[in-house]
């Protein structure tokens, strides 16, 4: 199923690939399945317009970390915003 996901987000660019947990479903998973997302990942290229949006909620594993390479230019933090600016965003009604 992993490898199969890949080759639609291949055969559908652009696309997207969302992981709501990464910690969680490394949990979840056997490290073979870990070890083929490694593998697919290597597959895409700079060109790919594929983008892998993972939420990082916790400490990953040092194997899981190497995905995305020694360079944090392909990683964007965003920090969890503060309580006034989440009650303000709530009171838009989103």
């Amino acid at each position: 199923m992993i490898a199969q996901l890949f080759v639609e987000a291949k055969g559908h660019q652009p696309s997207d690939i969302y992981i709501p947990s990464l910690v969680g479903w490394c949990a979840a998973v056997s490290e073979t399945s870990q070890l083929t997302v490694c593998a697919m990942l290597y597959t895409l290229t700079p060109t790919d317009p594929i983008l892998l949006l993972v939420i990082v909620d916790g400490q990953l594993p040092s194997d899981v970390k190497t995905w995305f390479g020694p360079s944090k230019d392909n990683h964007m933090e965003l920090p969890t915003p503060s309580s006034s600016k989440q009650a303000k965003f709530c009171a838009q009604g989103f």
